[in-house]
C-alpha cells in the first residue's frame, strides 16, 4: 500500500520527517485564493526531489479567476505529474500541460455525516443507500475514462462503499480527516457572532483560517450516547475518522492519504520585500551590493572550530544562502550543506558557480527542517533583512533543528544605543530595509534552549549616516 502525505502549507512538510512515505500531496482543495503561489510549490518540488519523492498537486473548486492563478501551476509540474482535480474544468488544461488528472474527493457523491452509526447499517436498504456514490454508476466511470482519469481519491466515511470498480480505475483513501462539506460562500464570521455576513463579490477574506467553529451533536448509538463533531474553518466543514474500513473489496485500493492536520491552508503571510530582493539579484547579479567574491573568512573560522563529524553531526543548513559562496566553504570544511534561498535568481547563480552546493528555493520561515538534524545553522545576514516581527518565528525553527549541542552561527547588524527596534537601521540600495539586533535581544530571542557563547563585533563600511556595525553571534543548543 503506498502511503501519501498531504499537506496545505510548507510548513507541514516536516511531518515527512516522522515516518516514510512515498509520495507527497501538496495545495488545497477547497478556496483558489488558497492556493499555494508559484515560489511555495518550487519550494515544495524541491522538497520532494530532496526526499525523492513525487509530489501530486492538489486544486480545488475553481471560478474562472481560480483557473488563471492554477495555470501557472501546471506549468512548473514535472512531466507526467498527479494532479487531484476537485473542478472538471480543469481537467483539459492538466492534460494539455501533460500531466495525469485524478478524481478530487470533493467530487465524491457520498454521504458524508458522522453521525452515521452501526445500527444504520443493519438495515440492508438503507445501509445500501449510505454507501452508495457516484463513482459505482459505469455511465459515471466511462466518464472518468474519457477524460484520462484512472484515480479517484476516497474520504474516509464510516459506512464504507459498495464498489466494484474495473481494474483501470484505482482509489486512494483520505485519512482521518473527511471533509463533510464545503462552500463558496466564504466570510462567515463565527468569531463575532455574525452568521449572517457572507461575502458576495467573490474577493477574498485573508482571514478566513483563523476562525474555527465546534459542532457537537448527541446521538444514541445503542444503549450509549456519543458525541458527534464536526469541525469549520474558513469554507469547509469535517470531522476525524481514524478507524480503518473493514471492507474494501471492489475499492482497487492501493494509496493511502494522510492528513496530519484538518485539510486547511495556513501560512504564514508573504513576504512584501521577496519580489524586490529578487529584482536586485537579477538586475545586478554577482555586484549585488551583500555579495563578495569569496566566503566569510570569520564565519568560517568560527565555523571551523569544531571538524564536522559523520551522519548528522555532519549536517549543516544556511539560512538565506544567497549565490552560495559560505554554503560551498563550509561545504569544503566538511559539512553536509544545505542551502535555503528564496530568490529565484540568487539560486540560478549559485547553481551556475557551485554546482556541488545542494541548494532549495524556499522561505526560511516556512521551509520544512527536520527536528535534531543539524550541527550547524549559518546565517550571514537573512535575520536582519526580516521584519522583527518575523524573528520569533525564526528563532522557533533554529531551536527546532538544531540538533542537541549543536551550533547556530549567526551575522547580523548591531542595532545601535537608543534606536527604536522596530526601526531599520540600514536600506541597501533599491529600498530594502535591514533591521539591527542587540545583545540582549539575541539572548532573550533564542534562550534559554540555545546559549551565546560569543560576540564578535565587527564594523562594515562607512556610508554618509556612518559605519555600518555587526556582530557575530555564536549560540550552542543546550535543551
Amino acid at each position: 500500500m503506498e502511503q501519501a502525505l498531504f499537506v496545505s502549507c510548507l510548513d507541514d512538510l516536516r511531518h515527512a520527517h516522522t515516518r516514510r512515505y512515498d509520495r507527497i500531496y501538496f495545495g488545497v482543495e477547497v478556496c483558489h485564493w488558497l492556493m499555494p503561489s508559484p515560489l511555495q510549490l518550487r519550494s515544495a518540488l524541491d522538497f520532494a526531489k530532496l526526499q525523492g519523492l513525487p509530489l501530486t498537486l492538489v486544486t480545488p473548486v475553481l471560478p474562472e479567476v481560480g483557473l488563471e492563478r492554477v495555470r501557472p501551476l501546471l506549468a512548473l509540474l514535472p512531466p507526467g505529474s498527479e494532479v487531484v482535480v476537485n473542478d472538471l474544468g480543469l481537467i483539459p488544461d492538466v492534460s494539455e500541460a501533460g500531466h495525469h488528472p485524478l478524481l478530487g474527493r470533493i467530487l465524491l457523491k457520498v454521504k458524508r455525516d458522522p453521525r452515521i452509526g452501526a445500527e444504520d447499517l443493519e438495515h440492508p436498504g438503507l445501509a445500501a443507500h449510505l454507501r452508495a456514490s457516484n463513482v459505482t454508476n459505469h455511465a459515471f466511470q466511462a466518464l472518468l475514462r474519457s477524460l484520462g482519469i484512472q484515480r479517484i481519491e476516497l474520504d474516509n466515511v464510516q459506512q464504507g462503499y459498495d464498489l466494484d470498480l474495473p481494474d483501470d480505475l484505482r482509489t486512494s483513501l483520505y485519512r482521518p480527516y473527511v471533509s463533510a462539506a464545503v462552500t463558496r460562500r466564504c466570510g462567515l464570521n463565527f468569531s463575532e457572532g455574525n452568521t449572517d455576513l457572507l461575502w458576495r463579490d467573490g474577493s477574498c477574506r485573508e482571514h478566513c483560517q483563523e476562525t474555527q467553529l465546534e459542532v457537537s451533536t448527541l446521538k444514541q448509538v445503542g444503549s450509549t450516547k456519543v458525541w458527534a463533531s464536526y469541525q469549520a474553518r474558513g469554507a469547509s466543514l469535517f470531522y476525524a475518522n481514524h478507524a480503518e474500513p473493514e471492507d474494501t473489496e471492489g475499492w482497487n485500493l492501493d494509496r493511502e492519504v494522510h492528513l496530519p492536520r484538518p485539510p486547511v491552508f495556513a501560512s504564514l503571510p508573504p513576504d512584501e520585500a521577496e519580489p524586490a530582493w529578487d529584482s536586485a539579484y537579477r538586475e545586478q547579479g554577482l555586484e549585488v551590493a551583500w555579495n563578495h567574491a569569496e566566503a566569510d573568512p570569520l564565519l568560517l573560522e568560527l565555523a571551523g572550530r569544531e571538524p564536522p563529524l559523520e551522519g548528522a553531526n555532519a549536517r549543516a543548513v544556511e539560512l538565506g544562502c544567497g549565490t552560495g559562496r559560505n554554503a560551498a566553504a563550509l561545504q569544503d570544511l566538511g559539512f553536509e550543506v544545505l542551502g535555503i534561498e528564496r530568490s529565484p535568481a540568487a539560486l540560478a547563480l549559485l547553481r551556475e558557480h557551485h554546482p556541488a552546493v545542494q541548494a532549495v528555493l524556499g522561505d526560511v520561515l516556512e521551509f520544512p527542517l527536520a527536528d535534531d538534524a543539524h550541527a550547524l545553522v549559518a546565517d550571514y545576514g537573512c535575520l536582519h533583512a526580516l521584519a522583527p516581527s518575523r524573528w520569533g518565528r525564526y528563532a522557533e525553527r533554529v531551536k527546532a533543528t538544531l540538533a542537541p549541542g549543536g551550533r547556530l552561527l549567526l551575522f547580523a547588524r548591531r542595532l545601535p544605543e537608543g534606536h527604536a527596534p522596530e526601526a531599520p537601521v540600514f536600506v541597501v540600495p533599491g529600498g530594502l530595509p535591514e533591521w539591527g539586533l542587540s545583545e540582549a535581544h539575541a539572548r532573550e530571542l533564542f534562550g534559554p534552549s540555545l546559549s551565546l557563547e560569543e560576540v564578535v563585533p565587527y564594523e562594515g563600511a562607512a556610508h554618509a549616516s556612518g559605519v555600518e556595525q555587526f556582530n557575530y553571534f555564536l549560540f550552542r543548543r543546550i535543551a
